[in-house]
């Protein structure tokens, strides 16, 4: 019996430590990708950022799985298991009783995914000439596109007066694009605070019927 328990601890622990691994070698890609591009990063140099042998980085996966890996934990914020869906922050709008206080809770959350993926979008855009990244780029944009849809659809059936409904979803898809808070961010120089205020406003202004 416990030889037994000592052999899951040690399971345990070996769990515990690949997955830390495997998030020290995600968020290195990440820096690397950000820092100097795709083209530019090698898994050697990922391996050596992350401080471990080139063959542990391949059994991630390559450097097109690398880039999806860096930009899909970005939007968490972590390397949880948890999907985005199962995080607080979704139960709050999804229980919020007001529909413009849901929308502005989306909005934060938003946001705040558009600042941690800000920067990895604007990477993975960049090398999208390459055919295996422009498949992972196409993919996460008729993701959000979807995500969009399905969001116009849920605010509207919490009553929150939709203007123009053929085009609401397009509408949203935009403002909270991640390319679109880079250029505020980055290019023009804008505080996390003001992107955000300039959502904030710009969607309700766009979405909510008066």
């Amino acid at each position: 019996m416990a030889d037994a328990v000592k052999r899951s601890y040690r399971s345990t622990l070996r769990e515990q430590q690949a997955h830390r691994t495997r998030g020290e070698i995600i968020d290195a890609a990440r820096a690397l990708f950000v820092a100097h591009g795709y083209a530019a990063t090698s898994i050697d140099d990922i391996a050596e950022a992350a401080g471990v042998a080139r063959r542990t980085v391949y059994a991630i996966g390559g450097k097109p799985e690398l880039m999806k890996l860096a930009y899909e934990t970005a939007i968490v914020g972590d390397h949880d298991d948890d999907t985005l869906n199962d995080r607080p922050i979704v139960d709050a709008i999804r229980a919020e009783p007001n529909p413009l206080v849901a929308l502005h809770l989306y909005l934060d959350m938003s946001c705040g995914i558009c600042e941690r993926t800000a920067q990895v979008h604007a990477a993975l855009r960049a090398a999208s000439g390459d055919e295996r990244v422009r498949v992972i780029f196409d993919g996460l944009q008729a993701r959000r596109r979807d995500i969009a849809e399905r969001l116009i659809v849920f605010f509207a059936g919490k009553g929150l007066r939709i203007a123009r409904p053929d085009t609401a979803a397009d509408v949203l898809w935009t403002l909270i694009d991640p390319g679109l808070y880079h250029s505020y961010r980055y290019d023009c120089g804008w505080s996390a605070e003001q992107v955000s205020e300039w959502v904030h406003h710009t969607v309700e202004q766009q979405l909510v019927a008066t």
